[in-house]
């Protein structure tokens, strides 16, 4: 069950999708969601403001306040945003777990984004990161690290709110760890919805028998879990893997997309490999994703 979900906001445009996005998936698990706004450390501030300085004509002090107003502006709007959410959804402060309906939760934080992210999302069974658009959400690398870093499913909102809890569930197939853990860690909402379609891209016309091989191979282990669920192998034609993708997401009518987070790692940075970032550039509904 996913019964805690922790929403970073930025205090943009798209604070209050991410958050109704957490409020529609989590309304069905009597979920605490946890509004997290977090506060560049001052030193950094003061750092990124001296090396901004070079050859600007700005001084280093003037930078700093900047930046401070900016985040101020950013808190005060982040704050009203969660507060107009839960009065517009009658939803009351969270102590305990609850058996009555979504509770809310807002936290402050201080120092590094990526880090304070991965703090409370050992705590949480569920991340939702702002849609990229806006002037919010976090950039493919920090986003990719938060995706490598937290132990948890993370879901990147779609631009819009959605309507309703997803009644079509996509699940982009490979046969990979990742997917796996993808298509695991989405059980309780694909046990919730009303159909499942898993998708699976061929892109080698030698490899399409494997590939339905494996397709096959997910639906059947869906089917043990008493899911409505369909498989479809698009053999890529003129297009890309990504776009027959999300071509196939759209003509199944999916309100979510699941799909494994494959990328690169080194270190603490990550960058989403080219099928997933292509997905994500392409996507205009939720996609929830697991690495």
């Amino acid at each position: 069950m996913l019964k805690t979900i922790v929403v970073p906001v930025a205090g943009s445009s798209q604070t209050n999708v991410a958050l109704e996005t957490a409020a529609v998936l989590g309304q069905k698990f009597n979920a605490r969601i946890e509004c997290l706004r977090i506060h560049p450390d001052p030193a950094q501030m003061l750092a990124m403001a001296a090396g901004a300085d070079m050859g600007s004509g700005m001084a280093v002090a003037e930078m700093l306040q900047a930046s401070q107003e900016d985040d101020r502006r950013r808190s005060e709007s982040a704050r009203a945003t969660f507060d107009a959410f839960c009065k517009r959804r009658d939803i009351g402060a969270a102590g305990g777990p609850s058996t009555r309906g979504l509770t809310a939760a807002w936290r402050e934080l201080t120092g590094n984004e990526v880090d304070a992210v991965l703090m409370r999302a050992y705590y949480n069974d569920l991340v939702v990161l702002e849609h990229p658009s806006g002037g919010g959400g976090f950039s493919a690398l920090a986003g990719g690290a938060i995706l490598l870093g937290c132990g948890r499913p993370v879901i990147v909102a779609g631009p819009t709110i959605p309507p309703s809890f997803p009644r079509t569930v996509a699940v982009a197939w490979k046969e990979t760890a990742e997917a796996a853990r993808a298509l695991a860690a989405a059980l309780p909402i694909l046990e919730m919805a009303e159909r499942t379609v898993v998708i699976s891209v061929s892109e080698d016309s030698s490899k399409e028998a494997a590939v339905r091989h494996s397709l096959n191979q997910a639906v059947d282990f869906l089917h043990w879990h008493g899911l409505s669920t369909t498989g479809r192998c698009i053999t890529d034609g003129a297009s890309s893997g990504p776009e027959a993708m999300l071509a196939e997401v759209k003509k199944v009518d999916a309100e979510l997309l699941v799909m494994g987070g494959y990328g690169h790692s080194r270190l603490r940075e990550f960058v989403f490999g080219g099928f997933t970032r292509s997905v994500l550039k392409g996507v205009n509904l939720p996609a929830f994703l697991s690495h």
